[in-house]
């Protein structure tokens, strides 16, 4: 995977925190260690719906 600029990245320190905030408001046990979405939970089936769920070969994150 060639690395990227850091001005491709700025849109992730920009919006990853907001987008963090936003998921440390639902009520939910386990979530990923990246972006704190919810892995279970009446939330988990719409992060499903957007293709968000845990990853198969390291389940503490998601596959975003």
């Amino acid at each position: 995977m060639p690395l990227r600029h850091p001005r491709e990245w700025a849109w992730v320190n920009s919006v990853l925190p907001a987008y963090r905030r936003w998921n440390r408001l639902l009520p939910t046990r386990h979530r990923c260690k990246r972006c704190w979405a919810p892995f279970g939970g009446p939330f988990a089936f719409v992060y499903g719906l957007f293709m968000i769920r845990r990853s198969r070969k390291n389940p503490s994150l998601c596959t975003t």
